[in-house]
């Protein structure tokens, strides 16, 4: 019994061994399949990273060779978009059919122009002689000067952008009102006439600028500046280099109107009592052709669609315009400018249309007479309004719609009724009170034709310019 129990109990030991044995160790045979198993798992995945990276880097010389050929070079797409900025998903936008669109299929919208249309008038020279200078006075040591306006209000305040040439200096009491020797000075109330009647601009580039020193110029444009500080004068900048002033001769000035930007500028030839310095040179604006080239180039930068240049000078009571205008006419033309509206001669003088060298039309008006002035004989009271109506289209073509002259005359009466009337106004009745009683209509009408020819038409009293068509303008902008 002993016997037999030992060797059973050895035989249940050497079971429970064979089965731990078992359990401890996998077959060789599952073993392998797992191996097997593993090693192409990893194989596989070398292989897809490898094809990735190869992909990648064909895809971005191909990129390289197209941006090649096309001229873009290749250093813009290496950096254009660093590491660690992570790309987003964008939707595709929506066509109007809600229907998704790609972005090469997207167009790029122009800004929207809009049409636009400015009228502009530009007055003749007003020059205070004695008897209109003392016709504003008012008995009480006052000066008003409305009367001068009175009779051509409509064309000044009806006009989107009214232009005057300002020729004399309104430097103030303090100076002397002077009206001989060819020396100015007018009371100040002159420029609130000017202003209440509806003028926006003031031409002052003149000969008479330094008629009361530089002083006198200094006071003038504080006047301005103080008392109507929206109204440019042109031509001029403070001898002082006062910083509140504004600075007509280093900077253009472009009208805004009706969404249109049109650049007006002012030079004269020179000037009288010019002060004993060479400081005067740089208070006002002269006819020296570089700076002007410069400044219609920085007008048409600032954005300006249409550039007017009024020069001062010609010949006084010449008729006819002198080598000096008609040159620098063309050159203004060959520049570009649009229109050229001159003063200081005193006289009407005739107007045309040139062609600029690179095909485009300026209108030249070459001088537009006396607005207000005394005269040596008839042709010394009769003066005007150069008037231009500037367009734009949708299509961003820019033309001069029409170019006309509205002629005035001065009925130089004593006291207040000294003043201009339109010529389609003017009777026989008011020349019979004046100085000159044979300049009825009929005469001023013989000295109109003679000046602007056939294009001046009696009935209207009016002066047309022929313009090439708008089609024709615009083919040359």
């Amino acid at each position: 019994m002993v016997g037999r129990g030992k060797h059973e109990g050895d035989a249940s030991n050497k079971h429970v061994a064979k089965v731990e044995a078992k359990n401890a160790h996998l077959p060789a045979w599952i073993v392998a399949i797992v191996a097997v198993y593993v090693t192409a798992c990893l194989a596989g995945l070398v292989f897809v990273v490898v094809q990735s990276q190869t992909a990648g880097t064909a895809q971005a010389r191909t990129q390289e060779k197209t941006q090649d050929k096309s001229g873009l070079g290749t250093v813009a797409q290496k950096t254009a978009k660093p590491l660690h900025v992570r790309a987003t998903y964008t939707p595709p936008a929506k066509g109007e059919s809600g229907e998704a669109v790609d972005d090469a299929s997207k167009k790029k919208k122009k800004p929207e122009v809009k049409p636009a249309e400015v009228t502009m008038v530009l007055g003749g020279d007003v020059l205070l002689h004695r008897k209109p200078l003392d016709s504003g006075n008012n008995g009480d040591g006052t000066y008003s000067y409305d009367h001068f306006f009175e009779e051509t209000a409509e064309v000044s305040s009806e006009a989107d952008v009214a232009v005057i040439n300002q020729e004399g200096m309104i430097s103030g009491e303090s100076y002397g009102y002077q009206a001989e020797n060819y020396v100015f000075n007018s009371p100040q109330s002159l420029a609130d006439a000017e202003v209440d009647a509806g003028y926006d601009v003031i031409l002052k580039a003149m000969n008479h600028v330094y008629d009361m020193g530089y002083q006198g110029l200094h006071d003038e444009l504080v006047y301005w500046h103080e008392e109507h500080a929206g109204v440019p004068v042109l031509g001029v900048r403070d001898p002082d280099d006062d910083e509140d002033l504004p600075d007509y001769v280093n900077d253009v000035y472009i009208c805004k109107k009706n969404g249109l930007k049109i650049a007006i500028l002012n030079y004269t030839y020179g000037a009288n009592n010019v002060p004993d310095d060479s400081a005067w040179e740089y208070a006002a604006n002269l006819h020296d052709t570089d700076k002007i080239a410069e400044d219609v180039s920085k007008a048409r930068e600032e954005g300006a669609e249409f550039v007017v240049v009024c020069p001062h000078w010609g010949i006084e009571y010449d008729t006819e315009p002198s080598e000096e205008e008609t040159s620098m006419a063309q050159f203004l033309a060959d520049l570009g400018v649009d229109a050229v509206i001159g003063g200081h001669p005193h006289v009407l003088q005739r107007g045309e249309v040139l062609t600029g060298e690179s095909g485009n039309t300026c209108v030249v008006y070459y001088s537009m007479g006396n607005y207000v002035a005394s005269a040596l004989d008839t042709r010394g009271v009769t003066g005007g309004f150069a008037r231009l109506t500037f367009k734009r289209d949708k299509d961003d073509n820019h033309w001069i719609e029409s170019a006309e002259f509205l002629p005035t005359v001065v009925c130089d009466s004593g006291g207040k009724a000294l003043r201009p009337y339109l010529v389609s106004d003017w009777t026989d009745e008011l020349a019979a009170t004046t100085n000159w009683p044979g300049y009825g209509r009929a005469a001023v009408d013989d000295h109109l034709r003679s000046v602007f020819g056939d294009g001046y038409d009696p009935e209207t009293s009016i002066h047309t310019m022929a313009l090439p068509s708008k089609e024709e303008q615009c083919a040359r902008e």
